[in-house]
């Protein structure tokens, strides 16, 4: 049911219409979905909590735009774009070595500096902002996209933050993404990140772990945006 303000789940599941989601639930329209599990702490001390997510995890400028933005809210949507412009004047950038699980097993190491990294279930985040055009809900693979610090002019990188709404981004030369079933994120230090829209604390590592259509949705498979095609 939509109700939230982005509403970014219900774009891949074809409605953002109250009343056409009410009857999609009252007529039992079904399908299965992804699962991550994301554990926000060191995989092998166990700390940190662990929680669920349907639709992104999102680390560097993207999630920190989301903990800066709530001091201007007094700018209205606009504060967002605001923020990232602001950032990206000051070479906002942040170390990340991540280990990545792709569907057949094979692993391999990413250490770089990045403007921001993204794991999507879905294709959309934000307010329709299509940012993993390619993704689907029911695959077992999450879309890793990646955007490196340093190797673009700043007029470059807002660039990229404009391509996003149409999914053009991905067609851009600095660019990456990868389809992973599991990942694992190691930061120089603690700090925050934002997983389906909500700001979320890790001790310095996050580990992000994919299950194929582990829950039912309610759901028209004849409109969804990604997979999703059995009932």
């Amino acid at each position: 049911m939509p109700g939230g303000s982005g509403n970014s789940v219900m774009c891949d599941l074809g409605t953002w219409d109250l009343e056409e989601a009410a009857r999609i639930i009252g007529e039992g329209k079904r399908a299965k979905m992804d699962v991550c599990t994301v554990r926000c702490g060191g995989e092998a001390s166990g700390a940190g909590e662990t929680i669920a997510s349907v639709n992104t995890c999102i680390m560097g400028l993207i999630g920190d735009i989301g903990v800066l933005a709530e001091s201007y809210r007094w700018m209205g949507p606009s504060r967002y774009e605001n923020v990232a412009a602001i950032k990206l004047l000051c070479n906002y950038k942040q170390h990340i070595r991540m280990t990545l699980t792709y569907k057949d097993g094979t692993e391999v190491i990413k250490d770089d500096f990045f403007l921001t990294c993204f794991c999507n279930m879905t294709q959309f985040f934000g307010k329709g902002l299509r940012a993993a055009p390619f993704a689907k809900l029911d695959d077992g693979v999450f879309d890793l996209v990646c955007i490196k610090a340093g190797v673009q002019t700043r007029g470059e990188l807002l660039a990229i933050l404009k391509q996003a709404p149409s999914g053009a981004h991905y067609n851009n030369k600095n660019v990456e993404s990868y389809t992973c079933s599991r990942a694992v994120f190691d930061f120089d230090k603690p700090g925050v990140f934002n997983v389906d829209g909500e700001v979320v604390k890790h001790s310095g590592q996050v580990v992000i772990t994919c299950f194929q259509k582990h829950i039912d949705i309610f759901a028209d498979v004849t409109k969804l945006a990604g997979g999703c095609k059995t009932k």
